[in-house]
């Protein structure tokens, strides 16, 4: 399989302090020299001059870009490629070397072209902060050493995205919305979870990846808070964004949970094809299942 282009996204804001614009400098950097180790070719769509060595900057006209119409800058070089996957990160995301870890991804997935007969439009590592992965492990422990784990997944967050290449296998070219944003023009919550809500109405495909886990370098401040909101004010903000794309989508809602609403994205992700679960062997030879 080919699978080794890791495509960032990287942008600094006018509004931060000299000390924050170095910290996400200093993030970026790390991330460059991991991405590096690991075997990843690696392009940049930078809003500024970019400066590492060994990587490929695409190009920028010196317009302001939203996070969804940046990372479409990504997709449309992608696209152009023979690759079959490649890698979209946010510019201070790497992956965690822990417990949940089944080894390097590059090599693992360039091994694994039997991956390709299963409609997985996108995959996403876990956010040890959300899922449950202590649980996981007693469960998956050793299954996850030869296995990918995949589950049901049809909204997706975008710091580290696996996207399948769509153009190569079904002639589309499937994009983030653009020019989602505010009526006022700055970021707005949802982008990321719209182009895998619609990765799965396509019948195509949106799992959560459990190997590997998504380690935050963790020196940014939000692009969608821009430092200015409380917590409580982004989280109202996220229950916000979710009703309305479950709307969107016409997703059911019922009630429960802290917010007094439960999306129903699970259901939707199975109605389209998902699997509630996928096993599939690193190696061939192996039986995959799923349910």
């Amino acid at each position: 399989m080919k699978a080794n282009r890791a495509y960032v996204i990287s942008y600094i804001s006018d509004k931060w302090d000299d000390n924050t614009k170095l910290k996400r400098e200093r993030a970026h950097s790390r991330q460059v020299a991991w991405l590096k180790s690991k075997g990843f070719d690696v392009y940049i769509f930078a809003q500024y001059q970019g400066k590492h060595e060994g990587v490929t900057y695409l190009p920028y006209d010196g317009k302001r870009y939203l996070p969804g119409d940046a990372r479409n800058q990504c997709l449309k070089h992608f696209y152009q490629t023979d690759d079959d996957y490649c890698f979209l990160l946010d510019d201070d995301i790497i992956l965690f070397e822990d417990k949940v870890c089944s080894g390097n991804i590059v090599d693992i997935l360039q091994g694994a072209d039997h991956l390709l007969e299963y409609k997985i439009g996108i995959m996403m590592p876990i956010l040890p902060a959300y899922d449950p992965y202590s649980e996981f492990l007693e469960k998956y422990g050793e299954t996850i050493k030869s296995n990918f784990v995949l589950k049901n997944r049809p909204h997706m967050s975008s710091q580290f995205m696996i996207v399948k290449n769509f153009k190569k296998f079904y002639n589309q070219e499937i994009f983030f919305r653009e020019n989602w944003c505010e009526a006022d023009g700055s970021v707005k919550f949802g982008e990321d979870a719209i182009f895998s809500l619609d990765i799965t109405k396509l019948g195509h495909g949106s799992y959560k990846l459990w190997n590997w886990s998504i380690y935050d370098l963790g020196a940014t401040i939000s692009t969608h808070s821009n430092g200015v909101q409380s917590k409580e004010q982004i989280t109202n903000r996220f229950r916000a964004i979710a009703k309305e794309l479950a709307e969107m989508y016409n997703i059911e809602i019922k009630p429960g949970g802290k917010s007094g609403q439960m999306v129903q994205w699970s259901k939707f992700g199975l109605k389209h094809g998902n699997a509630r679960e996928l096993v599939i062997p690193f190696k061939q030879e192996n039986e995959s299942w799923f349910t």
